[in-house]
């Protein structure tokens, strides 16, 4: 449990590739869907962010708070 903060904002950080992603796709006219990949991954990441950071909820222990994840 004492690394889990260390790799929750790791994982957070993965916004940043997503976030050049998306810009790539916009300017080389990709295919839609890797943008909208990206979206749902981003909206992901911000509702980890939320959990995590601002509401400080602890979904981990309280199966039923992980249900929107399934």
């Amino acid at each position: 449990m004492a690394t889990l903060p260390r790799i929750g904002v790791g994982y957070l950080l993965l916004a940043i590739p997503a976030v050049y992603g998306i810009f790539l796709v916009v300017q080389e006219q990709k295919a839609v869907q890797y943008g909208i990949f990206l979206g749902i991954f981003l909206t992901y990441l911000a509702l980890e962010w939320v959990y995590d950071f601002i509401l400080k909820i602890p979904f981990r222990q309280n199966w039923k708070l992980l249900t929107p994840y399934l």
